[in-house]
Parts: C-alpha cells; sequence; structure tokens
C-alpha cells in the first residue's frame, strides 16, 4: 500500500482495468464507478493534467488530451472529432465492453468509471460551466441511470454502438480557466519526455536502451546490442516494433542526447570584440 505514497510508482491501463473489475465484484454498489469518476481532477493525471489546465483553447487541450493520452495509464484508443454542430469525445474509442469478455456489471462500472471522469477533467480544465450537451451509452438502461445523468448534468442514451460525450463546437475556441500558452508549450515537453521514458521502460525497449547507453561516450551499432542480448540483429527490430519503438528512433535519441544535454547545460557568456 505505500506503494501509492510515491510519484515513482506506475501502474498499467491493464492493472486499473483489474482494480474495476474488482470493484464491480466486490462492491455491492452498482453506481460505484460514477462515484470514483467525479473524484478525477485534471491534477490527479500529474502532468498531463496541467498541460490540460493551461492549453491556450479547449481544442489545444483536446489535443493534448489524445497526444499524451498514455501518461494516464487509461483506454489508449481515446479519439475526438467535429460533427456539425458537435464535438464527440469517445472516452474509449470505438470499443464497446459490453462485446468484450467482461461480465455485464464489470463492464457498467469500467464504462461508467472511464466516462465521468472524462466529463469531470474536462469540467475542472474549463470551468464548472462546462457540461455535454449530450452523452451517449453502451449497454442497457441501468438502476442508477439518475445518478449518471446527475454526475454529466445533462441527458444520456443507452444502446449505444460505442460511448460518446457531445459538446457544443463552439467550445473549440473557449480558452481553459487557467490558459496560459506558453506554460502550456513548456509542460508540453516535459508531457513529451515522460512519454518517451515510458517508451525505453519497455521490455526489449529497456534493454537496448541500456546496452547503448551502458558505456559514455560509445554508441555500438544494432548488431553488437543484439549479440550481446543472444539476439539477431532481425529479432531486436521486430521486438522493438512490437513495442512501438523504431530502432533508428532508439539509436538516434541516445546518440543525440549528449549534445542536447550539452547545450541546455552550457552557460554561454558573450564576448566583447574590439
Amino acid at each position: 500500500a505505500a506503494d501509492f505514497d510515491t510519484f515513482a510508482s506506475k501502474t498499467s491501463s491493464q492493472q486499473f482495468d483489474t482494480v474495476l473489475c474488482n470493484m464491480a465484484r466486490l462492491d455491492p454498489r452498482p453506481e460505484v464507478g460514477v462515484l470514483l469518476g467525479q473524484r478525477v481532477k485534471a491534477s490527479t493525471y500529474g502532468m498531463f493534467g496541467y498541460a490540460l489546465l493551461c492549453a491556450p483553447t479547449m481544442r489545444d487541450a483536446f489535443e493534448t488530451g489524445v497526444r499524451y493520452q498514455p501518461l494516464t495509464g487509461g483506454p489508449d484508443k481515446q479519439r475526438w472529432y467535429e460533427e456539425g454542430n458537435n464535438v464527440v469525445w469517445l472516452p474509449m474509442g470505438d470499443t464497446n465492453l459490453f462485446e468484450l469478455e467482461f461480465s455485464r456489471s464489470e463492464a457498467t462500472v469500467m464504462r461508467d468509471y472511464h466516462t465521468t471522469a472524462t466529463v469531470s477533467v474536462v469540467r475542472d480544465v474549463m470551468g464548472p460551466w462546462c457540461r455535454p450537451s449530450l452523452v451517449r451509452l453502451t449497454g442497457p438502461v441501468v438502476e442508477h441511470a439518475a445518478q449518471l445523468a446527475s454526475a454529466m448534468e445533462c441527458g444520456l442514451e443507452f444502446g449505444s454502438a460505442r460511448t460518446e460525450i457531445l459538446y457544443d463546437v463552439s467550445l473549440l475556441l473557449h480558452p481553459p480557466q487557467l490558459a496560459s500558452p506558453v506554460t502550456a508549450a513548456e509542460v508540453s515537453q516535459t508531457c513529451a519526455h515522460l512519454l518517451d521514458q515510458m517508451r525505453w521502460d519497455k521490455g526489449t525497449t529497456r534493454r537496448v536502451y541500456h546496452e547503448l547507453t551502458s558505456r559514455p561516450g560509445h554508441f555500438p551499432d544494432l548488431e553488437e546490442v543484439a549479440s550481446k542480448l543472444c539476439m539477431t540483429s532481425r529479432t531486436v527490430r521486430r521486438k522493438l516494433a512490437s513495442e512501438d519503438t523504431p530502432s533508428r528512433e532508439l539509436l538516434d535519441q541516445v546518440r543525440g542526447a549528449p549534445a542536447h544535454d550539452s547545450l541546455h547545460s552550457s552557460h554561454l557568456t558573450s564576448v566583447d570584440h574590439p
């Protein structure tokens, strides 16, 4: 339990799904997903949340949300699009949990949590006035529908092919209540760095990264790294690709790091010439 008190602890989306499924199994309240989702704020997600809070406009916040979504540990297929007078946000992408191998209660809790948490974060970013115009939910009507509607502060439709949160398209140009373009750009860089770290922490990527950085100033090629890992270079490339880490990008990242650090850590002074 102490691990939850340190920022260094990380959980995967699969682990969090397990937590939600356990809640569905162990908690008798059918609305438990709603109750948990309402407790989520932008700051819950650390630097990712601050990037949303500082975004210049709602459009920028949405684009940032999709770009750095893996940092949240939630569903990895979230997206949004414009449709007529609406902005449609898909908190679980095109996934319909009721069509997967989950019990009805598990699918309900997971759907309720991700939908309510999304609405809560958007409201936190934009202001308490910001609410959806409509929410379409997968699955049948539930006994706690009134609590869901209260949490969303809008009308609900059940039986949808996918879960959709609709906002008025005019809100895309509206600035969040703490909008700060300069700060947003700075925090966005931090998020990009954290995202890179996540990628390097994956199985084969982590092992290759370790070999590439184990001897400062020495940059082995992929053949040498593969040999130390007792693999062929082809196998290494295939494993890296399966982890969404192109081998060339990883090599360039490691080789460019010293120059990048030098540029950002050097204190250059001007010289007066006669």
